[in-house]
């Protein structure tokens, strides 16, 4: 559809105005800002990876659902359901991540039970003994934390864009307002680590996953330690996803924003501005003049031609500076017979 050669837009420009702008829908845009990032570290992969398994582990088996719908009664808890993966809609993925960080314990418990208990099928006894190694690690919790404040920040913004009678200045507002929230994020604003070990720190069982200790390059200055599992998620992971996050969301963003809060005044909502910033149908006029000629169009019309002769016409007849001094009844039958004049 965006195809500049053979897309839509390209159609559109052969045959009816090659001046005219493409501008991709703004909730798909963040969509792909999202999907890009999920796809840029091996430890985010892993991730949504493991919530498409555990999605359908317990969804293929009634008596696997059972187990984790039971365990979550005798809790005193609300049954919730992991949810599919979507690839086009990521407030899936948002609910899914949601379900699993509020429900962790109970899937662990679930899982743990269909792994030991021999009356379960082997498949499905061989992948819950998988998943139980994979969630039970740092890393994958860390990361689940970090997408889900990404999520939170997000959002908010995504479900406006989608509205119908969405505000194109508000619009760009939040779209600011999410670039600075993930900034601070990105500086250290919210401690996923710390997060992770307040909240899951009752769970003797999650570790962090070590590979063999790797040491840096000589560097002048540098002690030359082993990289602990920590720094090595937060400059594999951590960094890397907010880096790319902020950087598509700018470059995306930024490119029509000048034209899109000129458009923004003819949103509904504007309409009160609008007729405080402009005076006059005239004022207004100018602006569109002034529009036009920043995106190379064509401002002048018969009809414009037209009103601005009228104008001058009316300037001619009527002279304003006999109104000052006078009462409205008199201005309101002064311009009665002009009227009357001009129909004669």
């Amino acid at each position: 559809m965006s195809g500049c050669y053979g897309g839509l837009q390209a159609l559109i420009k052969d045959q009816i105005n090659r001046n005219i702008l493409y501008i991709h829908c703004y909730a798909h845009t963040l969509n792909i800002v999202l999907a890009d990032s999920a796809a840029i570290a091996v430890d985010v992969v892993t991730l949504f990876g493991n919530l498409e398994t555990l999605y359908v582990l317990f969804s293929r088996s009634h008596k696997v659902h059972n187990v984790l719908e039971s365990i979550q009664l005798s809790h005193g808890l609300p049954i919730r359901s992991l949810k599919r993966l979507n690839t086009v809609r990521w407030n899936a993925r948002e609910m899914c991540l949601r379900t699993l960080l509020d429900r962790y314990e109970s899937i662990l418990e679930a899982l743990d039970i269909v792994h030991t208990d021999t009356s379960f099928d082997t498949k499905h006894r061989s992948e819950a003994a998988g998943l139980l190694i994979s969630i039970q690690t740092k890393q994958f919790l860390a990361t689940a934390l970090l997408f889900s404040e990404i999520f939170a920040i997000t959002g908010p913004l995504s479900r406006y864009l989608q509205s119908i009678d969405n505000d194109l200045s508000k619009a760009m507002n939040m779209i600011d307002v999410s670039i600075a929230s993930l900034e601070k994020m990105r500086n250290g604003s919210f401690d996923v680590i710390k997060t992770m070990d307040d909240t899951f720190k009752h769970i003797q069982s999650i570790q962090w996953h070590t590979t063999r200790a790797r040491r840096p390059k000589g560097v002048p200055g540098t002690s030359g330690s082993p990289e602990t599992p920590e720094s090595k998620w937060k400059h594999e992971t951590l960094y890397v996803v907010l880096d790319s996050v902020l950087s598509s969301m700018r470059n995306r963003f930024e490119k029509n924003r000048s034209l899109y809060e000129m458009l923004s005044v003819f949103s509904p909502n504007c309409f009160p501005r609008l007729s405080e910033m402009y005076n006059t149908v005239y004022d207004l006029t100018r602006a569109m003049t002034s529009f036009c000629e920043k995106y190379n169009l064509d401002s002048k019309s018969s009809d414009e031609d037209d009103m601005e002769q009228d104008h001058d016409q009316r300037d001619a007849d009527v002279d304003y500076n006999d109104f000052i001094e006078v009462s409205d009844e008199q201005r309101d039958e002064h311009l009665e017979t002009k009227k009357n004049d001009i129909r004669g």
